[in-house]
């Protein structure tokens, strides 16, 4: 954008000072209003074009077509680059864990349901609501079997 500002910038300084020096040729140049309904034209054509690419996007006409298979339902940091995920897909959710260079499943179950409870206190959400009480349930399964 900056480099367009630049080249707009110059053509306007190049046809205001050079087309006065020229004017006592004998081969007329353009003119200064032509050089300017040029750049109108083009910065015109350029909002235009701009306009339409935000109006597709706004509409989101060009990813209506694709369903999205793999959601991300929820994640918590568990260390300072490792991360547990849970991934839904279909109507499975996969419990995965992320750590730089690789990603292990820790759990495989049917999509459920997580039941939100209101928070015992301000700002601290109820251990079974959270993502991390429902990490510790589905451990304490795994490893009870």
């Amino acid at each position: 954008m900056r480099r367009l500002v630049l080249i707009l910038t110059n053509v306007l300084l190049y046809a205001f000072f050079c087309t006065g020096a020229r004017a006592s040729d004998a081969a007329p140049g353009p003119g200064i209003g032509s050089v300017l309904q040029m750049i109108l034209g083009l910065a015109a054509v350029l909002a235009a074009f701009f306009g339409v690419v935000w109006l597709i996007k706004r509409s989101g006409a060009l990813g209506a077509g694709s369903k999205q298979v793999l959601k991300l339902v929820s994640s918590v940091a568990v260390g300072t680059r490792e991360r547990v995920v849970l991934i839904e897909i279909g109507e499975q959710w996969i419990v995965a864990g992320v750590a730089p260079g690789s990603v292990n499943q820790l759990a495989c179950m049917p999509r459920a349901e997580i039941a939100v409870s209101e928070p015992d206190r301000v700002g601290v959400a109820a251990p079974a609501a959270s993502f991390a009480g429902f990490l510790r349930q589905v451990m304490e399964k795994r490893n009870a079997n």
